[in-house]
């Protein structure tokens, strides 16, 4: 069994590797991510697929990804903020120019759909980081542990190498997804809680 690396430490980690990331690595390494994806039953059987939009340096370029799922007929919506509820709404993806940036520096939609998601048939939610186990490190905030409590779809991360470890310390804002995708590999995550 593996210790548990402190959270702060991985965080530090892979916050150095992307850092030193150029943007023709991350494109590269994001294709052969993306090609895995759209090999998976969860990604090839689903019509509504909630992604996130990709905007800090070093991150899997999800931007190429979703021009590629629109291209191939998918219906994409993106987590947007609801700041009276204090949650995310469904946020329809329209194309770029309907894309803002939110107060808390996430890319959204700038179109709201409602905050129904039982017709989702994948999320595809932003990691800095996640253990072999499916525990997924997010970035503080509690959104997306709230959306997925209104959701039974599948939970795949797509993340870098560098951004897996054997296990994290984790808190109750961290939540276990179904499968995690990177650039070498594809791992099922099988028989886990969802939550912790």
């Amino acid at each position: 069994m593996h210790k548990s690396i402190p959270r702060k430490q991985a965080l530090d980690f892979v916050s150095q590797w992307r850092a030193g990331m150029s943007e023709k690595e991350v494109r590269k390494k994001t294709q052969k991510i993306a090609e895995k994806l759209f090999l998976q039953d969860e990604f090839v059987n689903a019509k509504n697929i909630l992604i996130y939009a990709s905007k800090n340096k070093g991150e899997v370029y999800t931007r190429a990804i979703i021009d590629m799922i629109v291209g191939m007929g998918k219906i994409v919506s993106l987590p947007r903020i609801n700041k009276i509820k204090n949650k995310f709404v469904r946020g329809a993806f329209l194309g770029w120019d309907k894309v803002i940036e939110s107060e808390e520096n996430y890319l959204e939609s700038s179109v709201s759909v409602d905050d129904n998601f039982d017709d989702i048939d994948l999320i595809i939610p932003p990691a800095a980081a996640v253990s072999m186990s499916g525990k997924r490190i997010g970035y503080g905030s509690p959104y997306y542990i709230n959306l997925i409590s209104q959701t039974l779809a599948p939970k795949i991360i797509l993340a870098f190498e560098f951004q897996l470890f054997p296990e994290i310390e984790t808190t109750e804002d961290d939540f276990t997804v179904d499968k995690i995708i990177t650039e070498r590999r594809v791992i099922h995550v099988r028989n886990k809680p969802r939550f912790l």
